[in-house]
């Protein structure tokens, strides 16, 4: 009798522990220790651009900023993880017709994705002549999107949020040029008056752009076109929290960067991979510089490691 209980007990903590495992988010990247092209056919495709993208928290289910959600028309499209793969892309649930959206990023604890939008309040008239900061709910199904901010003047791109609030961002201004702000989004979604961020990163430098910052803010990724220690038009580089303030960003290095662009950088919230946008050529035949998702094992990035 006692040797059948720790039989059926064991068979209990097997099964759980096969459970818990086969529901661990993230689990469906695959573990290859090289570079790899995701959702190949379905979110990475060849007839289409991907400019940034955002996963909510079990993995399972990404946002991304694209020139065809589905329907042929440029805009934020939703496709969910199952068994067989990804599924087609559709327009996300908080998506318009008549007005351009875009500029993903969802918050740590996947209950709010923040987007940008040149909406009208009432989704009537002409769009507004700058893209501003929306965010929408998991618990609305993402749909009733809320107004952050009211910018006429400045088109505010994709941006960051970290756990206790912090929210940086990029935004450009025709005419003037690229901008980095940073901000404060309360638990009521109030968002504060930004602050000029541009020289927290580079002194002398100007353009830094798509940031991705840890949840601790132990880190931030970000994106930097043309300069002189990059390997082509955009490099993602890597500053780490010392302190009070960020250390001189380093450049991730030839594993990630390429001649052409490489931008909007995601680390999975288990630390283990990071995903990011480029438009590399993926073969010596290849001519089509295409926007793609790559993921590797941050593992693999030696700045992405050191002290």
């Amino acid at each position: 009798m006692i040797k059948t209980k720790y039989s059926l007990l064991l068979i209990y903590l097997i099964f759980a522990s096969c459970t818990k495992k086969a529901n661990q988010p993230f689990d469906w990247v695959n573990p290859s220790d090289n570079l790899q092209m995701l959702g190949e056919g379905k979110l990475s495709r060849f007839s289409a651009d991907i400019y940034n993208f955002a996963f909510t928290i079990e993995g399972d289910t990404i946002f991304f900023h694209t020139t065809d959600r589905g329907d042929g028309k440029a805009g934020v499209a939703i496709s969910t993880r199952t068994k067989s793969g990804w599924t087609q892309p559709k327009p996300a649930p908080f998506e318009t017709e008549n007005y351009d959206e875009g500029h993903v990023s969802m918050s740590p604890d996947g209950k709010h994705l923040i987007f940008t939008s040149d909406r009208t309040d009432d989704l009537k008239g002409e769009p507004k002549p700058a893209d501003e900061f929306f965010v929408v709910s998991q618990s609305s199904g993402w749909t009733n999107a809320k107004r952050l901010t009211s910018t006429p003047k400045m088109s505010e791109k994709r941006g960051t949020l970290a756990s206790d609030g912090t929210f940086y961002y990029w935004a450009y201004q025709r005419g003037s040029g690229m901008y980095f702000f940073k901000s404060q989004i309360d638990n009521n979604l109030h968002m504060a008056e930004p602050q000029d961020a541009d020289k927290m990163l580079f002194e002398n430098y100007k353009g830094e752009n798509n940031p991705f910052i840890h949840p601790n803010k132990n880190y931030m990724l970000f994106a930097v076109y043309g300069k002189d220690d990059g390997y082509g038009k955009e490099d993602i580089y890597i500053s780490k929290r010392k302190d009070d303030s960020w250390t001189r960003p380093k450049n991730l290095g030839n594993l990630i960067n390429t001649n052409g662009n490489d931008t909007s950088p995601f680390v999975s919230p288990d630390g283990k991979y990071l995903f990011f946008v480029s438009d590399r050529l993926t073969s010596k035949s290849d001519t089509l510089e295409n926007r793609n998702i790559y993921v590797i094992k941050t593992s693999h990035i030696k700045v992405f490691n050191q002290t």
